[in-house]
């Protein structure tokens, strides 16, 4: 599953509506956010939409997406929180413990 379908899907559980009801709060199609769902890939209009409704930014959306596409760009500090959120909670642990290990990785003494 892509991750704006995962991002949308928790959206609607939040908003505890149907894809129809987002739909409507997003001023569209039910059959264009099931699509989006799907896998099918969103237009700008649909994530420009999607971002005023949800508050996230427009550059997070799109790397939800088409994470390949923007693969090799800059990652931000917020782009790379969303992606950490969106990640299981195991998933979650393996990444907290490498960060812990080499932010506190104490150099070796020279012998």
């Amino acid at each position: 599953m892509k991750q704006l379908a995962k991002f949308i899907i928790e959206e609607i559980e939040r908003r505890h509506t149907s894809i129809r009801g987002l739909a409507e709060l997003l001023d569209t199609t039910h059959p264009t956010v099931a699509n989006v769902i799907d896998g099918g890939e969103p237009s700008l209009r649909f994530l420009v939409k999607l971002s005023r409704l949800t508050g996230e930014s427009l550059s997070d959306l799109v790397l939800l997406a088409v994470p390949e596409e923007v693969a090799g760009e800059n990652a931000t500090p917020t782009s790379l929180a969303i992606r950490f959120q969106r990640l299981n909670k195991d998933q979650q642990e393996i990444i907290d413990r490498l960060i812990t290990g080499y932010v506190f990785e104490r150099p070796e003494k020279d012998a």
